[in-house]
């Protein structure tokens, strides 16, 4: 998948498809995160929003967002993973693509948890499962499941609301 990634990058670039170059540069930084090669991950998802931004395509720009997040959580640059992750999920919202938006709220979950701001994780992935949950995807298991086994070591109560601390009412711890 790497190496059709890359040679649909090149065949982008020689066409000057540039819609089609940036998903590619974000692929690219989606493999480097997913192999642990996450500074090159960054590089690629920097690229990838660049492009899109040049050619004005915002579900692109939030994709690479979210990659781009991703790979920042993994080398422990949370508050920057947490400002991506947020820039994200804005133009999610605004796309109105709810499974991207439950997907990156459960991003922003798993970083604020590792911020140790565990109550507002709690409400994000509460906010997570309930759009997933709507929407019937198969991602929610793995959000209860994160709420089922983090919940109780926390203190928290199921069915007690915690406290949300996303983007959309605060700025990031």
């Amino acid at each position: 998948a790497f190496l059709h990634a890359t040679q649909a990058l090149k065949l982008f670039q020689d066409n000057g498809l540039l819609t089609g170059q940036a998903r590619a540069l974000n692929t690219i930084g989606w493999f480097h995160a997913q192999l642990g090669r996450n500074e090159e991950a960054v590089a690629f998802c920097e690229s990838s929003l660049e492009v899109h931004r040049t050619a004005d395509h915002t579900e692109g720009r939030a994709a690479a967002l979210h990659t781009m997040g991703y790979a920042l959580h993994r080398l422990g640059h949370h508050h920057r993973a947490l400002t991506c992750f947020g820039d994200a999920l804005d133009l999610f919202r605004e796309l109105e693509l709810r499974y991207f938006q439950g997907s990156t709220l459960d991003s922003i979950a798993d970083t604020l948890h590792a911020t140790g701001w565990h109550a507002e994780a709690l409400a994000t992935w509460q906010e997570s499962l309930a759009i997933l949950e709507q929407l019937r995807h198969p991602d929610a298991d793995g959000v209860r499941a994160k709420l089922r086994t983090r919940a109780p070591e926390l203190g928290w109560v199921p069915g007690h609301q915690a406290r949300s601390r996303t983007r959309a009412n605060s700025e990031a711890p």
